[in-house]
């Protein structure tokens, strides 16, 4: 069972959220804010996990939910947002990739042959 707090924000009330206070990058919320707006307290480490799970879960259904390290989370209005917040992850997920590599002695392309990704993409192969 979800402590109370990380009860209160469910994946409808976040996008609630975003759309009616957050939408446009000039308009994003730090985790923390969100989780004040939602439950009316200050932000926990297991109610900031409990929002970025939301987040990743919004965005694997298709909701805009974007984010800019300076501004926080935001509802995209145009294009460019979402492009932006893509070139992000696929940063972050191609440094966490170059890691796996350094871990295990290999290089990114044969890494990425054996995940089945195009080197260049990032997209199944």
């Amino acid at each position: 069972m979800k402590p109370v707090k990380e009860s209160l924000i469910s994946e409808g009330r976040l996008v609630g959220q975003l759309m009616h206070k957050h939408r446009g990058k000039a308009r994003g919320a730090t985790v923390k804010q969100l989780a004040q707006a939602l439950t009316g307290e200050a932000c926990t480490p297991s109610v900031e996990r409990h929002i970025r799970h939301l987040v990743v879960e919004l965005r694997k259904n298709g909701i805009p939910v974007c984010a800019c390290p300076s501004q926080g989370y935001f509802i995209a209005v145009d294009e460019d947002e979402v492009e932006e917040t893509c070139r992000n992850l696929y940063d972050r997920a191609m440094t966490s990739l170059q890691q796996v590599a350094g871990l295990r002695r290999m290089a990114m392309p044969q890494l990425m042959g054996q995940l089945g990704l195009d080197a260049k993409t990032g997209a199944n192969q």
